[in-house]
């Protein structure tokens, strides 16, 4: 399909690798998320009374809604980090008890909603049911009977760091769809990739392309590890972005070398740069000076084409 495309073959390239991170990371969000059961933690299940938060907890589910119409203030309070966090409620629903710890300063809640993680927090529940019992003057295994055996907590679901952390992640899977989207757009319309975008007195993208497939097909002068010289162009391909140079616009050329070191170690580097009528600046590095001594000729006799 891209046998006599060659361009069309580096752009093609250049875009899969671009879109290559965002659905690495797609996967491995969405693989995170089934593995810790993520969307469990955001969603709340709903529960009609005693008998259904039972089932609902057998099945390792923790975050119930249930409808009260009336919760009365229990006498006790729930402290953090010396910070009045918020009041134990009661109610009864279906002929049992079942203790609430909501942020509320009403002794008395009406028509309220619960949202909250089911606790199974044996001391505080055992101390809340012990201290019920001796206040009423029953025996507490008579009021163990007639209560739920967990507490409903709204103060333990941190409901703004979940909507932060939704926020997030919907956010971080808008831009890996857009940038999929978009390398998926830029596939199917390859003239509308910045390598083309940004060459220098480009009127028509589509007609560029297929004069760089041309020329790269039958006007090939010289091809290097990452350069490649046609009559009419400079095409250096690279992992992420392929720049072309149109040779007609190439004002100035020129070459240097410079130490560079990496890894403890220096070695001799080789730049071409190039300036072209547009006075932009464009810098390729070689692995020795004789691959620019091939390359700069040809820049120089674009008269001659």
């Amino acid at each position: 399909m891209y046998k006599n495309r060659r361009f069309d073959l580096y752009l093609l390239k250049n875009t899969v690798l671009s879109m290559l991170p965002a659905m690495v990371v797609l996967v491995a969000m969405m693989a995170m998320m089934y593995h810790f059961e993520i969307a469990k933690k955001f969603t709340f299940e709903y529960a009609d009374g005693p008998d259904e938060l039972q089932r609902i907890y057998a099945e390792e589910v923790y975050n119930v809604k249930l409808h009260v119409d009336r919760a009365d203030y229990l006498g006790y309070e729930y402290y953090l980090d010396d910070n009045l966090a918020g009041r134990y409620y009661y109610s009864f629903i279906d002929g049992k008890c079942i203790i609430f710890l909501i942020d509320s300063k009403e002794d008395v809640i009406l028509d309220y909603t619960v949202k909250g993680m089911i606790k199974a927090d044996t001391a505080i529940y055992q101390y809340l049911i012990s201290q019920c019992a001796d206040d009423m003057g029953i025996d507490v295994e008579q009021l163990q009977n007639v209560t739920y055996d967990y507490v409903i907590s709204e103060v333990d679901y941190p409901e703004f760091f979940y909507g932060i952390v939704q926020l997030v992640i919907f956010v971080v899977i808008c831009i890996i769809i857009i940038t999929i989207l978009e390398g998926i757009y830029r596939i199917l319309f390859p003239w509308k990739t910045p390598s083309v975008k940004s060459i220098n007195g480009v009127a028509n993208g589509r007609l560029v392309v297929k004069d760089l497939n041309n020329q790269l097909k039958n006007c090939l002068l010289l091809k290097q590890k990452n350069i490649l010289v046609t009559e009419k162009y400079l095409v250096a391909p690279s992992v992420f972005h392929t720049d072309v140079i149109m040779i007609d616009n190439i004002e100035v050329l020129s070459k240097h070398m410079e130490r560079k070191r990496s890894f403890g170690r220096s070695r001799d580097i080789y730049k071409l740069i190039i300036s072209d009528s547009e006075d932009m600046f464009y810098e390729q590095e070689f692995e020795n000076e004789q691959m620019i001594d091939e390359i700069i000729p040809l820049l120089e006799k674009k008269e001659e084409y």
